[in-house]
């Protein structure tokens, strides 16, 4: 309970601008953030929201309702900033040559497929039935 109770002592310190309260907190907390984010990004991008993480909790330590809650905020920032860096990568994030032309030469033969058979190739796919052509189609 006194490892509990240091802890809310320290974020009390923390609010008023006490850097070495914080940084105490950072020791305290750095690892298991860095754990949550090494289960949701690569190691170096996990290093960097470390960071992030703290420093966000540094700027807004103040609007913290519950201290004890400490652990529990500094996780839920740590997994909105992976989620935030996944969704940015994401949206950039090309597809390898060798997919896109897989998936391009799928999407044709499809579409040809479709046009031999007279199905248009926006209609949903019979399931487990053999098209007009006589190929079996799922």
């Amino acid at each position: 309970m006194s490892e509990f109770a240091n802890s809310v002592e320290l974020i009390a310190a923390a609010r008023t601008g006490d850097r070495a309260a914080f940084g105490a907190l950072y020791e305290r907390y750095g690892r298991m953030i860095h754990g949550i984010l090494l289960s949701r990004v690569a190691p170096a991008d996990a290093d960097d929201l470390v960071q992030e993480v703290f420093l966000t909790a540094m700027k807004q330590i103040a609007k913290l309702r519950e201290p004890e809650k400490f652990g529990a905020w500094l996780a839920a920032m740590a997994r909105n900033r992976s989620n935030d860096l996944l969704r940015r990568s994401a949206r950039s994030t090309e597809l390898p040559e060798e997919i896109a032309v897989r998936e391009q030469a799928s999407a044709e033969a499809e579409a040809a497929h479709a046009l031999r058979c007279g199905r248009p190739s926006n209609c949903p796919k019979p399931i487990a039935k053999r098209s007009s052509c006589g190929s079996s189609r799922a």
